[in-house]
Order: C-alpha cells, then structure tokens, then sequence
C-alpha cells in the first residue's frame, strides 16, 4: 500500500503560495479548517464609546450585547498583512509571540510592527468607516494562515486618544473548542491615560506595593549591631505614592513598637523627587531590634507610575557599616541579606541543589531550560499555582519570610531571582544556597525559558531542600498545537482587567506556541 497526502496538503500549499504573492484568497475556509488548510477569513471590528463596563468575553466571538446600552462610534480602520509571517508553518506562530505593533505618530499615522527590533513591512488595504448606530465595520475576504495588524486610522469626533493597534490571526483558537475561528471580531477600545506599570513593552495599569523584610541575625560573639539602614531607589519610571512605615516583629511573632522620629527615620517626605526611601534605625530602634533577634524588621510602601518602564526594584541593606545588593543566588554575602556576618558557622551550612530537564518520552537530556525559583508562602505546602503571582493571593504578607536574599521584580520578592539554565547534560544548578534560611521552607520552580520543539510542564514543580546535591527532576514535552490556547483577545471593557493595554502596547491575540501540523494521510 502506498500512503498520499489528502488534497487537502494540495490546497494548504496553494494557501502559502497565495501568501506568498500577497494576494486574497477567493475561496472561503473548508469545513473544521485549521492552519494549514488555506481559504479566507474576515475580522469584525466594534468600535463603541468606553464606558468601563465589560461587555463580555474577549475571545473573538461576537457579543450578544442586546439589554445593554452601547454608544457605537463613527471610525475609520485600516487591516494590513504581516509580511514574512505564514502560519502554515509551524515555525511562524513562535514568531507572532514576539511581534510588537506601536502606533504611528500622531492620529491616524500608520503603525510599526517589529519582530526582535527589526521592522516589518505592511500590506495595507482599504480605510473602512464604522457605521454610524452600532459602530462595525467588517474585512472580508483576507487570506487564511496570516496575521494581521488593525488599527484607527479616523479617531471618532472628539475622542482623547487614538485605539492601539492590534495583532490578530485569521484563523484563531476558539477556547476550550476544537476548533478555529477563521471570522474573529474585536473590541478595540481608546487608550485610557492613567498610571501603570510596564514589563516587556506591556503597559499594566494599577499600583505596586512593596515590602522590604531583614531578619534579625544573630551576631558572632556577643556582638550588637549599631548601624541598621535600608535604601531602595526605584527605577526612573516609578514613584513613591504613600508614607513608608516600619514594622519590627520578634522571634516569637509578636510585633514589636516602633515610633517613627523616636525609634526610626524614613525619608521619602524630604526627597522631592520621591524616587529613593532611607529607613535608619535611631538608638532606641536599634535597643529594639538587638534585644529580638530571630525576628524580623519590615520596610513597607506603595508606588505608582509617571512613565512608561519597568518594576523592577532592588533594596540595598546596610549592617554595621556593609552593604550588599541583593544579586542572586550565587552571592553569599546577598544570601545572609548583605551585613558584615558571613557565614561560616557550621549551623548555616551552604548547599547546592540541581534541576533535571528530561524528554519525558525518551529520557533525554534537555538543554536551554531556564528555571526560577520561589518561595512558597506555607511552610508546607503541598502544590504551587500556575501562575507565580498567585503566591501572593495565599498569603499577602508571604515575602516576610526569612528570605536568603532580597530581589524585587514586578510583584515578587522571589528566591531564586536569577533564572538558571541547563546545559548540555540537562542540569541548571544553584551554587551555594543558604542551607540555613531556605531548608526547611518549600519551594516552586517554574519553567520560564523553554527551547524550541518542547512546551513547558503543565504545572511548576513542588519541592523542598532536604540534602546538599539535591537533584529535581523535571519532565518537558514536545510541543504541538492544542486549539484554544493562544493568549486572548483585548478585554472588551475595564481597562483595569487588562493584562495589556496602554500606549504603544500590543496586544497579541494569537501566538507563543507551535501550530498544529496537519499532514493526515490515507491509505490507498
């Protein structure tokens, strides 16, 4: 028996060939199409005034919005094709994940799509206006296996600010069907001005509240620290918004006065720029935190943002009279939280513990995994959350732990804030941990780098440090493409429930994982 392709390979080779021209695709998308299959598409824009309630899912299905009262708005929008991206191709829908669309200068200006800083060229057709009464405005006819970038070319009357662009795929997942939605419709929203804060050129709004922790270490021979002080200086594009407080708890949990000007200073108030905080200990303060060691003093506030950058903040802790910068876990002097005591006792033992990559159907060593590593807030605990900022939702207060080092990103105070990556062999070590601080807690490591042709675990790993050379297993998958789990489309309402949103963000409506290969085949 031989064994062909169906023609349906036929016909998705004629789709890349039709990519490759750059023209429309005249045939409509096969029945339970895919990528692969050829055919065209549409997108569907809907252009209403922002109100800030949410209209519904963002998942590219058409809102029933009967019961509600919606203002369509009059716009004029502009679809171009990608040049270069062919989402027949598995290789493609990687790339799309890293695509950045920013919006053209001044109203109306044709925006710039860059894949890692190199730009791409646009194919553009045709300005359509939104109809006046429900504000749509439909694109038929756009070839399948494409993405695309939609953006306001016409701002409606009076509007503040022009709608983001917005990269979209034809086809795209439907969620939690088997199935591709080769006619998606969005709801692009005016960009709303307002605090935020960026990561990887994503604008999210809201405030950043952080918290500062030092554990009273014991001192070698008696010794009383004179000198306790902690610095932290923000990035440029953040600033203090609330009072700084201190907060000093004893071994045995109990919070311990402290009166500011009596027992501390804390200088934000006479810094007018309000980018730095300096907490110092006075001599009663001092009086206090000697007589508790084994507990814990706590610098906390709140920022917000006067520009566009990232959250990324790190504390400078000084004891009598030394300073270290939480760095990493490969830093002894961070690991005991920068004062003079370096630990040499045999009580605070260093050890290194060793993570595993592994083909999980061959065993294999994986190279190129990069992990990061976080402390879990229950002692222990028995599982981790996909997501690592939910860490903060089991317990708010968790970074008040005794930490082996301080490392501020985003929302975290993490563990291991350096992500470790495999080599050859499939191990990713973390040289000299503080055995002392971190072997009774336990820990989640996630998978945030992973190398081509492999998707990450379905879950992070739950462990906890037991033995010097601890190796942690963990298995990785090769990829493929399941329907439905691409990022979704931009939220239909609040800003503030946006993951991404805001001036020249992009918010990618299909992409980070390999598409799906189609090649079935009979037998003849």
């Amino acid at each position: 028996m031989n064994s062909t392709s169906r023609p349906r390979r036929a016909l998705a080779l004629l789709g890349v060939a039709a990519i490759a021209a750059g023209a429309l695709g005249v045939g409509t998308a096969p029945a339970m199409a895919a990528p692969g299959d050829g055919g065209t598409g549409s997108i569907t824009v809907h252009k209403h005034e922002y109100t800030g309630t949410v209209l519904g899912p963002n998942d590219g299905t058409e809102l029933d919005l009967s019961g509600q009262t919606v203002n369509g708005l009059v716009a004029g929008f502009t679809v171009c094709a990608i040049n270069g991206i062919d989402l027949s191709k598995s290789a493609d829908w990687k790339r799309v994940n890293a695509l950045v669309a920013t919006g053209g200068i001044g109203p109306g200006a044709r925006p710039a799509v860059t894949e890692g800083g190199t730009p791409l060229t646009l194919s553009c057709g045709i300005e359509k206006p939104t109809r006046a009464g429900d504000g749509v405005a439909k694109f038929d006819g756009l070839s399948a296996d494409r993405a695309y970038v939609v953006y306001e070319s016409t701002p409606p009357a009076n509007a503040l600010q022009t709608a983001q662009p917005t990269i979209v795929t034809v086809p795209l997942p439907s969620p939690n069907k088997e199935e591709w939605n080769y006619h998606p419709h969005i709801y692009p929203k005016n960009s709303i001005v307002g605090s935020g804060a960026t990561k990887g050129g994503a604008l999210v709004t809201g405030k950043v509240s952080y918290g500062i922790t030092v554990p009273i270490k014991p001192l070698p021979d008696g010794e009383q620290y004179w000198e306790v002080r902690i610095d932290d200086q923000l990035s440029e594009h953040l600033v203090y918004d609330s009072v700084a407080t201190a907060r000093l708890t004893g071994a045995d949990g109990k919070a311990v006065s402290l009166v500011v000007g009596v027992d501390y200073t804390v200088t934000p108030a006479s810094n007018v720029a309000k980018t730095k905080v300096e907490l110092v200990l006075l001599a009663p303060g001092l009086a206090k935190y000697n007589a508790n060691i084994g507990g814990k003093l706590v610098l906390s506030f709140r920022t917000g943002m006067k520009a566009g950058g990232s959250t990324a903040n790190r504390a400078l802790i000084t004891l009598n009279g030394v300073s270290s910068l939480g760095s990493g876990a490969r830093s002894s002097r961070a690991a005991n939280l920068g004062g003079p005591i370096e630990i040499e006792n045999p009580e605070y033992p260093f050890t290194n513990q060793h993570y595993r990559a592994k083909d999980s159907k061959t065993g294999d060593p994986i190279a190129g995994v990069g992990f990061t590593t976080y402390l879990h807030p229950i002692l222990d605990g028995t599982s981790c959350p996909a997501d690592p900022e939910e860490l903060r939702e089991i317990s708010p207060s968790w970074w008040e732990l005794a930490q082996p080092w301080i490392e501020f990103d985003d929302f975290f105070v993490v563990s291991s804030p350096d992500t470790v990556t495999t080599d050859a062999a499939g191990f990713a070590h973390i040289i000299k941990w503080n055995q002392g601080t971190v072997g009774s807690a336990t820990y989640c490591a996630y998978v945030d780098v992973v190398p081509d042709g492999y998707r990450a675990p379905a879950a992070p790993t739950l462990f906890k440090v037991t033995h010097d050379d601890m190796e942690i297993p963990v298995l990785l998958e090769r990829s493929e493409i399941k329907p439905g789990e691409l990022p979704a489309l931009p939220v239909t309402g609040a800003a503030g429930t946006a993951g991404l949103i805001g001036g020249g963000a992009v918010l990618l409506l299909a992409a980070g994982v390999l598409a799906l290969r189609r090649g079935r085949v009979a037998q003849q």
